[in-house]
């Protein structure tokens, strides 16, 4: 489910293609059916589900929908750190790293969406003198990578 709205969003990203009706459609029903919470002034969540007394916490009344919606939305943030790593510590890339192997690897694991080749691309930036411990584990981590991702792109000069 995720991996084929991802894959639309590249196309409109990468081609031009018009936002995708699914996605839309999917989202306006999220906030329709997911969102029938609300937070009081401190940011306690509370729904219909949660006794009046709050001796209950919202997790331990989560219907299926709801476990749904927190796996969905911990799927798009792990999507969102592979895209823009961690913004309050931009990484600059040293031009001494994006050595040939570098830069083929990089392009190979974008258009190929290669992404269980990051860790080579981490042994080739290792062997290119790149010590970022950011950029390293990055290419090592295990989980779902998508094109986007920021050390690739980094690599390829995309913005």
């Amino acid at each position: 489910m995720v991996r084929n709205e991802v894959s639309a969003l590249e196309r409109h990203v990468d081609e031009n293609a018009p936002f995708p009706e699914t996605l839309e459609r999917r989202y306006h029903w999220l906030d329709r059916e997911f969102y029938p919470m609300t937070v009081d002034a401190v940011g306690h969540a509370s729904s219909d589900a949660a006794d009046a007394a709050g001796a209950h916490s919202l997790r331990e009344n989560a219907t299926d929908e709801y476990v749904a919606y927190d796996a969905e939305m911990a799927k798009q943030g792990d999507f969102l750190r592979d895209i823009f790593g961690n913004p309050f510590q931009p990484v600059a890339l040293n031009p001494a790293w994006q050595t040939s192997t570098v830069t083929a690897l990089a392009r190979a694991i974008y258009t190929d969406r290669a992404f269980e080749r990051l860790p080579i691309l981490a042994d080739a930036l290792e062997d290119a003198g790149c010590d970022n411990a950011d950029i390293l584990n990055h290419c090592r981590q295990g989980g779902d990578h998508v094109r986007g991702c920021w050390v690739v792109d980094l690599i390829l000069g995309k913005k």
